[in-house]
């Protein structure tokens, strides 16, 4: 059957519970709102509301799907912070965590005809009497703790129609040295006893550059025919991979995918891209935007971004304590500059905040593993949430957390905490530092302080209890961030 997607973006009716825990009631007059968006962006008086949102859209289907043989994919791009979802007055489910998609089948659900959709949207303050399950404190949120709450549907909505066993995702792991693309593509449900998945890559001229028959388990290795090029910064080579479900010689499902040839390492007090050292100049990228906040406006936006970044000599956006729209990597991949993403961070380190963590970080790996833009993550932001410099638990807690990040992603950078004035590294693959010198008045001092730190003798920079750590990582490496600016070498 051929999928067909409808994107539910647009005019919503909207109304604000400011209690957050009361039931939902038609009280008050709905307005219109706009999907994707935060209503922090919106509306003047919410500006910094917690509380709940609640959203209502009527929309009209061709005709009812036929839950035996088709899926009706209900797509959220991004929710924050607490979702629950309704379609034509049944409840379809719930979804924690404000950075990651999520989607529910909804075929026996939706009508030929008109259908409702309403969600509940809860965005915690740090309130524990109101928000026992979910305190702000205690969840991954970014500089939502400096600039303002983000509540919302923030990220875009849709329904897509597939066939019942359908594929949900293909993860990539394209290795240069042996010319292969690992294939691992997860289906809705068993492949069928006649089915197969067959995947077809093409270079980046557009010709057929190797094809392969996965396994029953959604496995397999495609070789190239020849010598793979090379994704970089001046040459952003992508190859597109097309899997393709058949079932009984019938196709019935397909995935367009990306990825690129490259590599990434730190060692000898360098990092090195596809075996070449690379010298990282970088800004910060809050990514917050002026009209829309959390939301980007449009592709046309994060393209003329990254143009102007490459046009200032930049390589390197250090895209800080937020997952990103899923647009700002495909960017990046597209136009050729390195991504540095880091976890949302978070306040206090509980044993929920500690389930959520892991479960964000394991959950943008799993979205983002394809982008060969991305070269780094960060666990830990300037110890924010953490007290390192007090807390030994803290510090046992990162070094087990960077273990468990590069078990989970052996392919890029960990940074366990990028650190500042008083707290320090643990251990990790790049030893940087933050330090603030705005003034010019202050460029001799600091002139000296990057010649010491650069002189990589300054035990200050790590954990006194966790200096083996230092010397048994893959590298001692210098980067410093002043004024968003990375210098890394």
């Amino acid at each position: 059957m051929q999928t067909v997607r409808r994107f539910l973006d647009g005019v919503w009716d909207f109304q604000f519970d400011p209690t957050g825990i009361a039931e939902f009631s038609p009280s008050d007059p709905w307005r219109p709102a706009i999907v994707p968006s935060p209503w922090q962006a919106q509306f003047d008086e919410l500006r910094n509301a917690t509380g709940a949102g609640w959203y209502h859209l009527r929309f009209k289907a061709e005709e009812k799907v036929n839950p035996e043989t088709a899926a009706a994919i209900l797509h959220f791009g991004a929710v924050d912070y607490h979702a629950t979802v309704w379609m034509n007055g049944v409840l379809i489910g719930e979804h924690e965590g404000g950075y990651l998609p999520f989607e529910f089948d909804v075929a026996g659900e939706l009508r030929a005809g008109e259908n409702q959709l309403l969600v509940r949207v809860v965005d915690a303050s740090d309130d524990r009497t109101r928000y026992p399950d979910w305190p702000f404190s205690e969840v991954p949120h970014g500089k939502q703790s400096w600039y303002g709450p983000i509540g919302g549907i923030w990220q875009s909505v849709w329904l897509e129609i597939r066939p019942k066993v359908h594929i949900v995702q293909v993860k990539l792991t394209p290795s240069p040295a042996t010319a292969e693309i690992a294939v691992q593509a997860t289906l809705s449900d068993a492949l069928p006893v006649d089915g197969r998945l067959a995947v077809i890559v093409n270079d980046p001229s557009g010709a057929v550059a190797g094809e392969a028959l996965l396994n029953a388990n959604g496995s397999g290795t495609v070789t190239l025919t020849r010598t793979p090029v090379l994704w970089s910064i001046e040459t952003p080579n992508l190859y597109t991979v097309d899997t393709v479900l058949s079932v009984a010689g019938e196709r019935r499902h397909a995935n367009r995918s990306t990825c690129g040839f490259r590599t990434i390492e730190a060692r000898d007090g360098r990092i090195y891209l596809n075996g070449n050292p690379i010298y990282l100049r970088g800004v910060l990228d809050q990514a917050y935007y002026p009209l829309t906040i959390y939301t980007p406006p449009n592709l046309e936006f994060l393209e003329d971004q990254v143009r102007k970044a490459k046009a200032l000599g930049l390589n390197c956006l250090r895209t800080h304590i937020k997952i990103e729209d899923p647009r700002y990597y495909e960017v990046a991949d597209r136009l050729g500059i390195l991504i540095w993403t880091e976890i949302p961070n978070w306040v206090l380190l509980s044993p929920a905040a500690d389930h959520r963590i892991k479960a964000t970080f394991r959950g943008m790996v799993e979205r983002d593993w394809n982008h060969p833009s991305i070269i780094a993550w960060t666990l830990v932001n300037e110890n924010w949430g953490t007290d390192l410099a007090r807390n030994p638990e803290h510090r046992r807690w990162l070094v087990d957390f960077y273990h468990e990040a590069k078990a989970i992603d052996p392919t890029r950078l960990i940074i366990d905490n990028s650190a500042c004035c008083d707290n320090f590294h643990v251990t990790g693959d790049l030893e940087d530092f933050h330090a603030y010198r705005a003034i010019p008045d202050h460029a001799a001092e600091w002139d000296q302080w990057v010649g010491e730190l650069a002189s990589r003798e300054n035990d200050w920079v790590w954990a006194p209890d966790f200096l083996q750590e230092r010397r048994g990582s893959a590298v001692d490496c210098l980067g410093i961030w002043q004024l968003g600016i990375a210098k890394s070498g």
